[in-house]
């Protein structure tokens, strides 16, 4: 596991110019310029759309609907691959909640380096460890 000694990072001299470099970072800023290219209402399925938490997809032909979420902080991942699993499998689950559906299933959509190297191995083992123990833990609290 890695550790982060918060000691080593230095302050920032000028705090406004290092909050509007934050808030333009990728995996801070908005994401709108990204889902409104996309015709997000195609066949009309759509009952919520990007943006909110878990959007909401009509399934036709029924009275049933599905909502989905994506979640990962690569950070965590970074500092501890388990914990950071577990950590995106519980936040996609509430994002679901909110949006009014219970969750019923993952997909994990992991993307690795070479597995031949041993610490590349151990990343992904911990995280397809760490989504599994979420999900089992899901299972015994009923969300």
């Amino acid at each position: 596991m890695q550790r982060l000694d918060l000691g080593q990072i230095p302050l920032p001299g000028d705090y406004g110019q290092t909050l509007l470099r934050l808030l333009d970072a990728p995996n801070i800023a908005s994401k709108r310029w990204a889902f409104r290219q996309y015709d997000s209402l195609v066949g009309s399925n759509t009952v919520v759309g990007p943006g909110s938490d878990a959007p909401i997809l009509r399934i036709k032909g029924t009275s049933k609907a599905i909502a989905l979420s994506v979640d990962c902080n690569s950070r965590y991942c970074c500092l501890d691959p388990y914990v950071g699993a577990m950590t995106a499998v519980v936040e996609s689950a509430r994002n679901v909640v909110c949006g009014g559906a219970e969750p019923i299933g993952v997909t994990d959509c992991l993307n690795f380096g070479n597995p031949e190297k041993p610490e590349i191995m151990w990343q992904f083992r911990e995280s397809v460890r760490g989504m599994r123990d979420a999900c089992n833990g899901a299972r015994a609290c009923r969300w």
